[in-house]
């Protein structure tokens, strides 16, 4: 590559010219770079989506979660309050669409 500035030829990789210092202006990105660039980070973006909505339980399902650990055997008093805690806000959830407290 040339400098533009003083016509040094220079390596193509490199980022500035080795007589004068000028930095040498880089080469615009394709039309199929962009629309590959593009179609990587849109498909990584839905991946990461998808893979949030999967981790994330309707209240439906988070309220017979919670029933069956609250009417299961609880291994201490501690576990027990916290089957209770996690019941009782599924239940909120499920029937006003938000937690309180």
């Amino acid at each position: 590559m040339r400098c533009p500035e003083c016509s040094q030829r220079n390596s193509v990789a490199a980022r500035k010219c080795t007589a004068c210092g000028k930095v040498l202006p880089r080469k615009p990105l394709s039309l199929f770079g962009k629309i590959f660039l593009g179609s990587v980070v849109g498909l990584a973006s839905i991946l990461c989506l998808a893979a949030l909505c999967t981790t994330i339980d309707s209240p439906e399902t988070a309220l017979k979660r919670a029933a069956r650990e609250v009417t299961g055997k609880s291994k201490s008093a501690e576990q027990a309050v916290d089957n209770y805690h996690r019941f009782d806000g599924a239940v909120q959830i499920t029937f006003t669409g938000c937690k309180t407290g």
